[in-house]
């Protein structure tokens, strides 16, 4: 039995294992698909879709036992199971989650909500996929552990020379539409808490020039390219020669430099019908005459282009969570080239003596860092113990058939006059908070190893040993 999925593993330096982050990680079948990956720029934060086993239950909620979806599928696949391939039984779901703390805790993307009448619209309204029911509005406001309706993306893209924006292309609802017509383009800027939908139709996108252009191309009429220079909310359209007559030629592919910091991008054009592919040359360079006013320095951005920026700017408002504005155990503020401004970010100019250090990778040195109290937020489960479900403030539980630490039994293996018992969490790693709640292990008493008693057995035990 081919299954489409595997799982997220994790590991810590000096650890004796690896400690399991998300189970059933969508393993794509197509090159261009995405399971896994963290947002560029942009400390502990990761997107990735899981492939849920759709029996009618909560599709957010983590299995007991490792392996039991597999279990389950092998059960219901409708051939004898050798050879099968489960890829194409429609009774799983694609699901997009997002971790913001080096992938301890997961929670579907937020569905987006239509804008209101103060709000201003984006370029594109969202549509649901036929046949979905869940309505767009979910912030939740009790305990509900039903499935919601939340953003699934299909791909996605982000850049460290511009932190916190993102492009991706999927569709709201349920899961995630295995009918590429039905998908459309997103872009966050605050490292995927919210999105808004700004292209109907499916796309291949990527970010120029510090995200300084968004380019957008359509898989299905790849001679008709269209960017943005103001995050996406319009767009104007491209002219290139169309290199083939072919009705059925799709993009292939869109190549920029690794660095995001270009303004030029190659499109790939191919078809099943001819041999060979095309490639497109395409340069902004000019399409954005005006050069951005850059920072003298990393702390004042006044006066100039930009904005400083931080990936807890909107955790409190906008996810479920409602976690503290700390991102492990940190606030971290970026400097970056604000949306509205169609300016071009250039390099090492003559007013900007720390222009330089805007550059991919160097924009991760203009940041401040200011250490956080401690939340619930930066602990992780401790060995054996894992999360109920994939939500807001899901607690670490034991996993099924793992017992309970035994104090008893722990201080009759010991002299010592107390032990440290786990309440299931660890301080997750590179966590740099301090203060705060503190989930770390209890300090139990051993009343058998205190006082005269203790003494004797201690006493004892060094005699066993001389013997």
């Amino acid at each position: 039995l081919q299954l489409p999925w595997g799982h997220l593993l994790g590991y810590n330096l000096g650890s004796p294992q690896l400690d399991l982050l998300l189970t059933d990680v969508h393993r794509p079948h197509t090159a261009e698909g995405v399971a896994f990956q963290a947002v560029a720029g942009v400390d502990g934060v990761f997107l990735a879709n899981r492939a849920v086993l759709d029996q009618g239950q909560d599709l957010d909620k983590a299995e007991a036992l490792l392996d039991a979806q597999a279990e389950a599928a092998e059960a219901e696949q409708p051939g004898d199971g050798e050879g099968a391939d489960l890829r194409e039984a429609p009774q799983y779901a694609i699901r997009t989650y997002i971790s913001m703390n080096m992938g301890l805790a997961w929670q579907p993307l937020l569905a987006l909500e239509e804008p209101g009448a103060s709000q201003q619209a984006a370029a594109a309204p969202v549509v649901l996929p036929p046949g979905t029911s869940c309505p767009l509005a979910k912030r939740s406001t009790g305990d509900d552990h039903t499935t919601k309706c939340g953003l699934h993306l299909a791909r996605w893209s982000s850049a460290s020379s511009a932190p916190g924006v993102l492009v991706g292309v999927g569709n709201a609802g349920l899961r995630l539409s295995e009918d590429p017509e039905h998908h459309s383009v997103f872009v966050s800027r605050d490292a995927g808490v919210s999105w808004k939908s700004v292209l109907r139709g499916p796309h291949v996108v990527t970010i120029l020039g510090h995200a300084d252009a968004l380019l957008a191309v359509p898989e299905k009429a790849p001679w008709q390219p269209v960017y943005s220079t103001d995050g996406g909310a319009k767009w104007q359209p491209l002219e290139i020669a169309q290199a083939s007559a072919d009705p059925g030629a799709t993009v292939q592919g869109v190549f920029t430099h690794p660095a995001h910091t270009d303004l030029r991008a190659f499109v790939m054009v191919g078809s099943d019908a001819t041999p060979g592919v095309s490639l497109a040359a395409l340069d902004l360079t000019g399409a954005i005459a005006e050069v951005c006013r850059m920072p003298t320095d990393s702390m004042s951005v006044a006066g100039t282009d930009f904005e400083r920026w931080s990936p807890a700017d909107a955790l409190e408002d906008a996810h479920d969570s409602k976690r503290p504005a700390c991102l492990l155990g940190v606030r971290t503020q970026y400097v970056r080239r604000r949306a509205d401004r169609g300016c071009r970010t250039v390099l090492g100019g003559p007013d900007s003596s720390a222009a330089a250090a805007l550059g991919a990778p160097a924009a991760l040195r203009m940041r401040k860092d200011e250490p956080c109290r401690c939340t619930a937020a930066d602990w992780a489960c401790d060995a054996g113990y894992h999360r109920a479900s994939f939500g807001p403030n899901a607690p670490c539980e034991p996993f099924e058939g793992v017992a309970l630490p035994n104090v008893t039994a722990m201080c009759a293996a010991t002299t010592d006059e107390s032990v440290q018992v786990t309440r299931g969490y660890a301080m997750s790693p590179g966590n740099r908070c301090s203060g705060g709640v503190d989930l770390s292990p209890a300090l139990e008493l051993c009343p058998a190893n205190v006082g005269l008693a203790g003494a004797v057995r201690r006493l004892l035990g060094r005699h066993v040993l001389l013997w």
